[in-house]
C-alpha cells in the first residue's frame, strides 16, 4: 500500500503489547487509521520500544493517544480519545526497497487560528 509521506492526522485504533522478533525487545505496536488528507482512510502501525533511551517517548506517545499515563496495563484508560499527527516517512529496508513508516507520533496541534487578529484586537486581550 503506497501513503503519502509527512505529517498526518490519525486516530488510533487498537494497541499490543510484546516482544520484537529479531531482538527481543519489549514494544509497544499501535495501529492507527488517518484521518482527511492523501492517505484517509488507510490504516498504518507503529512500533514504539521500551528500551533506556526510547521508553519515555513510547510512553509520551501512548499518552498523545489519550492513555491517562497512570496505570501501564491493559486496558490502557483513555486510549484512543485522541487523535495525533504521525510523521510518515521512508524506511529502506534489508531488500533494498523503500516502506513507509511512522517516525514520530505528535500531540495534535491546530493549525493556527481560523481568524488571524489585527494590533487592535490583540491589545484588546489584554
Amino acid at each position: 500500500m503506497s501513503y503519502e509521506i509527512g505529517k498526518h492526522e490519525a486516530r488510533p485504533v487498537s494497541y499490543q503489547f510484546g516482544q520484537s522478533g529479531k531482538k527481543q525487545t519489549e514494544m509497544v505496536a499501535i495501529l492507527f487509521q488517518f484521518v482527511g488528507g492523501p492517505n484517509d482512510g488507510k490504516k498504518i502501525t507503529y512500533n514504539g520500544y521500551f528500551t533506556e533511551l526510547t521508553a519515555k517517548r513510547t510512553m509520551d506517545s501512548l499518552e498523545y493517544c489519550g492513555w491517562d499515563g497512570v496505570e501501564l496495563s491493559t486496558p490502557l484508560v483513555g486510549f484512543g480519545t485522541k487523535n495525533v499527527e504521525l510523521d510518515v516517512q521512508n524506511e529502506r529496508g534489508q531488500d533494498g526497497n523503500d516502506y513507509p513508516v511512522v517516525s514520530w507520533v505528535n500531540r495534535l496541534f491546530s493549525r493556527g487560528p481560523a481568524t488571524v487578529y489585527d494590533g487592535a484586537q490583540v491589545k484588546s486581550l489584554a
